[in-house]
């Protein structure tokens, strides 16, 4: 068992408890989905290839494609 499945279960608890109000739960949604950042998956990407990975992006081959809707892999 993992060392923190007993605090899991404690704050599931609060959740299961708070769920209870719909009222209130619905205005806990609406304003954590308010205060919630921009999300990019290529800025995601880009940050952890700079700060964790230490690498950068490389350039496309000349004449280079993706390859989308051709059949190719």
């Amino acid at each position: 068992m993992s060392d923190d499945f007993h605090s899991y279960n404690q704050t599931q608890a609060l959740v299961d408890e708070a769920y209870k109000n719909q009222d209130e739960w619905v205005s806990k949604c609406i304003i954590s989905v308010a205060r919630m950042g921009f999300f990019s998956s290529d800025r995601c990407i880009n940050e952890y290839a700079e700060s964790i990975w230490n690498v950068e992006p490389l350039a496309p081959e000349k004449g280079a494609t993706d390859g989308l809707g051709k059949g190719e892999l």
